[in-house]
Order: C-alpha cells, then sequence, then structure tokens
C-alpha cells in the first residue's frame, strides 16, 4: 500500500509540472539565440522529423504535425511529444524524455542513452 502512494504522489507530481513549449519570444531571447527563429516572420523553425529511423538496427518512427509528434520507439511503444526547438524534442508520454536533434536532423539522442538514427530515403 505504501509503494502504491509513493507511486500515485509522484504521478500527480509530474502531471502537475509539465515542461511548456517555448513561443517565439523565449526562443528568440533564450540560449539558442536567434538561429531557431524565422526573422521575417518571428516564428520558431520547425526541423522536418516525420519518417522512419532506427535504434539499434531496430525500425523507430516519427510522426509529425507541425510542433507536435508522435515517437514509437523499438518495442511499438508510442508517445505524444513536441519539438521544442530544431535540436530539442520531449516525448511528453514517456516522462518527457527530453532528445537532441544532431547531424543536420540525422540523429536524436535521447537523455535515456538511446540514439534514433534517421533512415536513408
Amino acid at each position: 500500500m505504501r509503494s502504491l502512494l509513493i507511486s500515485s504522489v509522484v504521478v500527480a507530481l509530474a502531471a502537475l509540472t509539465p515542461i511548456p513549449p517555448l513561443s517565439p519570444q523565449t526562443a528568440a531571447a533564450g540560449p539558442y539565440g536567434g538561429d531557431d527563429v524565422n526573422s521575417e516572420s518571428g516564428l520558431l523553425q520547425v526541423i522536418d522529423l516525420a519518417g522512419e529511423w532506427s535504434m539499434g538496427g531496430q525500425p523507430t518512427f516519427v510522426e509529425q504535425r507541425g510542433d507536435r509528434v508522435t515517437f514509437i520507439n523499438e518495442h511499438g511503444q508510442v508517445a505524444g511529444g513536441r519539438i521544442l526547438t530544431p535540436t530539442l524534442v520531449i516525448a511528453d508520454g514517456w516522462g518527457y524524455l527530453r532528445g537532441t536533434v544532431a547531424n543536420r536532423g540525422t540523429a536524436i539522442y535521447w537523455e535515456n542513452g538511446t540514439v534514433w538514427f534517421r533512415t536513408p530515403y
């Protein structure tokens, strides 16, 4: 009973503290500088991550609509997420797992140590 209560508290706290998306103003003024913001429109530029990826030779996928993404891992587990900047994604459905987009959008380095590589077209 005690572990159930502790788990419920942790889940409740996580639900109360979501990581908000960056506004164009925050991105322009923040640590990413103005490179992530389209100077003409002032809108955050969104990198195209949609398509097939792989992790350790097993297929993974990213579905995308604007800055909203759905990640599907090598086990078929699905998580909704967001593109925060062209180099930072977050999988909300996997405990707000953060990923760094690198190598011109061909790799995602996840905080949990896994790496996804874009499958060539």
